[in-house]
């Protein structure tokens, strides 16, 4: 009788400490997880992907730069009729880059550096198409 008590006080300990480390082995997953997702989403300074039928397309919009360093700009788009124009603007107002097409796609490293920056993509009325600009800090 005495051994069968301490074997289940034994057992109650093992299942203790089994649900113990289980918890923590997911707790570690699940801060690694967020950690790892928070990095990759720090990279990104800017991001826009549209899929339309018709739109009036002129839009501006900023991303603060924090530590200067290197991006790439990828711009790709997919337009049957209309225009489309998109141009980056450092925090000076001085364009650091452009691109001009209805299908095509560009990839371009640039310089930046703190500072609020400037993304506008203009193309009137524009008709079935699709694009997509991201800006994204290269890291080093």
């Amino acid at each position: 009788m005495a051994i069968s008590k301490i074997q289940s006080k034994i057992n109650v300990k093992y299942s203790i400490l089994r649900f113990a480390i289980l918890t923590l082995f997911i707790l570690i997953i699940f801060i690694c997880y967020d950690l790892i997702f928070a990095s990759w989403n720090n990279n990104e300074l800017f991001h826009e992907n549209v899929s339309f039928d018709r739109m009036n397309l002129d839009r501006t919009s900023s991303f603060t730069v924090k530590q200067e360093g290197k991006a790439i700009v990828h711009v790709f788009s997919d337009i049957e009729e209309g225009g489309f124009h998109v141009a980056l603007y450092n925090p000076e107002g001085y364009t650091v880059y452009e691109y001009e097409g209805l299908k095509g796609s560009d990839d371009k490293e640039i310089e930046i550096y703190k500072g609020d920056w400037t993304v506008k993509i203009i193309g009137g009325d524009v008709k079935k198409g699709k694009y997509k600009v991201l800006i994204q800090r290269i890291r080093e």
